[in-house]
C-alpha cells in the first residue's frame, strides 16, 4: 500500500513541474475541436495545485515529502512533462464532452477510484459552470484520503460542501468498495468512474469483478481510465523493462502490465459495456491536440527525444467505456 501511495506522490510532482514548466494549463488553441467548458475548467489550476502543496510543506505531509516533490519538481525532463500534460487532458476531455452530453438539468456524479492528490474534484464541483455534478467522490486508501480531506478542508471547504465526499477504501475489497458506492451514490443517476493509473496496481482477478460489478449496480454512465500497457509486438520490451525497474526500486508489482499489454486486450475487460473507445497517448497528442498548441508546448522547453516520446506514449491508453 505505502509503494503504491508513493507513485500518487510521483504523480503529483510531475503536475506541479507541469505548471511551473508552463506545459498546463492549456489554452482555448489546445484543441483540434473546441469543446465547452474547456477553458473554464483550468481557471485558477495552478493556484489551487499551489495551495495543495503548500499544505503540504507546512507540516501535512512532512518536510522530507516535500523536499522530495520539490527536487523532482526541478528535475523534471520534457518527455515526463509531455506525459502529465497529456495524462491530464485525455480525462478531462472525455469527461467534459460527456457532461456536455447531459442537460443543465440533468444530474451527475463523478467517482475517481484510487484518486491520490488528484485535485479534479475542485474542477468540477463548480456549480456555475457544472450545474449537473450533484456527487464527487473521492476513493483511496486511508492514509491518502485522511492528508486529502485535512488539506481540502483547510482551504476549500466551502466549495466542496455539500457535493464532495472523500471516503477511505482498498479497491481490491470489492463487497467493501460495492457497499461504499450503494451508500453514497443514487444507482438510478448517470455515473462517471474514473481510473487514473489505478487498475494497474489491481490483480486481474479484482479489476475485473470490480469493472463488472459497477456495469451491473449502475444503470447508466462511463468509465474512464488511463494506464500503461506492456506491448504486444515480438521485440517490444517496454512493459518487461518498467516491470523490472519498479520492483528493483521501489519493490512494486504492475500485475496486470504484461497481460493487458495491447489495446484490444486492455480493452476486451469491458466487454460488457455498450460502447468502447481506446486511443493510445502518441495519437491523442497528434490528432486531439491542435497543431497550434503543439508548437506551443516545442516552445515551453526544448524536446530532442522525439522518438523517446513516442514510444512512451505508445505505451500509455486512455479509455473511454459507456453504458
Amino acid at each position: 500500500m505505502q509503494t503504491v501511495q508513493q507513485t500518487d506522490y510521483d504523480a503529483f510532482s510531475a503536475k506541479l513541474a507541469c505548471l511551473s514548466k508552463g506545459y498546463l494549463p492549456p489554452n482555448e488553441q489546445s484543441l483540434t475541436m473546441p469543446i465547452k467548458g474547456f477553458v473554464p475548467l483550468y481557471q485558477g489550476y495552478k493556484d489551487l495545485h499551489l495551495q495543495y502543496f503548500q499544505a503540504l510543506k507546512s507540516g501535512l505531509g512532512g518536510r522530507r515529502l516535500a523536499s522530495k516533490i520539490s527536487r523532482t519538481i526541478q528535475n523534471s525532463q520534457p518527455v515526463m512533462n509531455y506525459g502529465t500534460y497529456l495524462r491530464t487532458l485525455s480525462i478531462d476531455i472525455p469527461l467534459l464532452n460527456y457532461i456536455n452530453e447531459l442537460p443543465e438539468t440533468k444530474q451527475l456524479q463523478i467517482v475517481n477510484l484510487g484518486c491520490g492528490s488528484d485535485l479534479r474534484c475542485l474542477q468540477f464541483v463548480n456549480k456555475q459552470l457544472f450545474p449537473q455534478v450533484t456527487r464527487y467522490i473521492d476513493m483511496d486508501f486511508k492514509q491518502s484520503i485522511e492528508f486529502k480531506q485535512s488539506v481540502l478542508t483547510k482551504s476549500h471547504q466551502e466549495l466542496l460542501s455539500g457535493i464532495y465526499e472523500a471516503v477511505p477504501c482498498d479497491l481490491n475489497n470489492i463487497d467493501e468498495t460495492m457497499a461504499i458506492l450503494n451508500k453514497l451514490l443514487s444507482v438510478k443517476i448517470p455515473t462517471v468512474f474514473i481510473t487514473e493509473c489505478a487498475l494497474c496496481y489491481m490483480s486481474q482477478k479484482e479489476s475485473q469483478i470490480l469493472i463488472d460489478s459497477i456495469r451491473k449496480t449502475f444503470l447508466t454512465g462511463v468509465w474512464l481510465s488511463y494506464d500503461p500497457i506492456g506491448g504486444d509486438e515480438p521485440n517490444d520490451r517496454f512493459g518487461k523493462i518498467m516491470k523490472e525497474n519498479l520492483l528493483m526500486s521501489r519493490n512494486l508489482s504492475l500485475p496486470t502490465l504484461l497481460i493487458f499489454n495491447s489495446k484490444d486486450t486492455y480493452a476486451r475487460r469491458w466487454k460488457e459495456y455498450d460502447q468502447v473507445i481506446i486511443e493510445n497517448m502518441w495519437n491523442f497528442l497528434q490528432f486531439t491536440i491542435s497543431p497550434m498548441e503543439q508548437k506551443r508546448l516545442q516552445s515551453v522547453e526544448f524536446l530532442d527525444e522525439i522518438e523517446e516520446l513516442k514510444v512512451m506514449q505508445t505505451h500509455y491508453v486512455t479509455l473511454k467505456a459507456r453504458w
